[in-house]
């Protein structure tokens, strides 16, 4: 195979991934809807089939992340650190408008990552910064 220029990887690897999710599905719907048929020693091979399809799911996924985050290899540690921050704060929480606040601010900077938006990154990162550190509210009464 030769070398492809302006090749995104981390999406044709998130599709890679799909792919073999997709068959593991497959493999475990045809195992269900055919189990009573199957001898003990085809079911036992059709399971381990299906989760090793979905073992490479997961290893690919884990490869599309990682590729999605090499160009933000600078910024991973302040990413890393807002999100650790994040996640102490909502287990103190104890109000729905604040845990729900939080919960979308890292929504949105986990899909501006995910996609790649290198324009949004900094200021969703901001925003849970922001949301994490805002004193609790009595608005919602929850």
């Amino acid at each position: 195979m030769k070398p492809r220029e302006n090749v995104d990887t981390a999406a044709e690897t998130r599709q890679l991934a799909m792919s073999f999710a997709e068959m593991a599905g497959r493999v475990e719907a045809f195992y269900q809807l055919h189990c009573q048929d199957l001898r003990e020693a085809d079911r036992t091979a059709l399971l381990a089939q299906a989760q090793q399809l979905d073992d490479l799911h997961d290893a690919f996924t884990a490869s599309a992340i990682e590729a999605t985050l090499h160009p933000l290899t600078d910024d991973l540690q302040r990413i890393t650190a807002v999100t650790h921050m994040a996640s102490e704060t909502l287990g103190k929480l104890k109000r729905l408008a604040s845990v729900s606040r939080i919960a979308a601010a890292a929504a949105k900077l986990g899909a501006a990552i995910v996609t790649l938006d290198l324009g949004a990154i900094p200021r969703t990162v901001a925003d849970l910064a922001t949301s994490s550190q805002e004193p609790e509210t009595d608005g919602d009464g929850s």
